[in-house]
């Protein structure tokens, strides 16, 4: 039984070694490069863009639904108003067919940005690594050791795409 044990831990004793040797040749080098997603998110000007008409739609929705609240309570309040009750239930369902309109319309162009700008990101990414030869590339926020941050030549990528 001893002879046994022996043998068998003398089989996994040479095996182990040997095994890794042939892991360690067979794994191929990695070619990594990184990104840094902040800097792209402040400094490409499509983001930018998208930013400053996003927050101008979202300050005129807002100010839509001031006015709009004004009407209605303008439309119940008033007692002198020469509308009927149904008059006033359809310039109701007018005002608010226009704000609805107004909502729709910006989470439809916040969708648009939102997806070409991913687009372009996608496109630039897989052209970088195509002609770099980079096996991967993550945001240098995953990352433990930047060695090869592209972020100025993916951001000047990105800004021919304008072109």
């Amino acid at each position: 039984m001893n002879k046994k044990v022996i043998f068998i831990f003398a089989i996994i004793c040479l095996n182990l070694p040997l095994s890794s040797f042939a892991v360690e040749k067979i794994e191929p080098k990695l070619s990594i490069a990184t990104v840094n997603m902040d800097k792209i998110n402040l400094d490409y000007s499509l983001v930018n863009e998208a930013r400053e008409k996003i927050y101008n739609a979202e300050q005129n929705l807002k100010k839509l639904i001031l006015t709009a609240n004004k009407e209605i309570e303008l439309l119940t309040t008033s007692e002198e108003t020469e509308l009927s009750d149904e008059e006033k239930l359809t310039k109701r369902k007018q005002i608010q067919e226009s704000v609805d309109k107004a909502y729709l319309s910006l989470g439809e162009q916040k969708k648009q940005y939102n997806d070409k700008i991913n687009r372009n990101i996608e496109l630039i990414l897989g052209k970088i690594a195509h002609t770099r030869k980079y096996d991967l590339i993550i945001n240098e926020l995953f990352s433990i050791q930047a060695e090869n941050d592209i972020t100025d030549i993916f951001l000047e990528e990105l800004e021919k795409l304008k072109e």
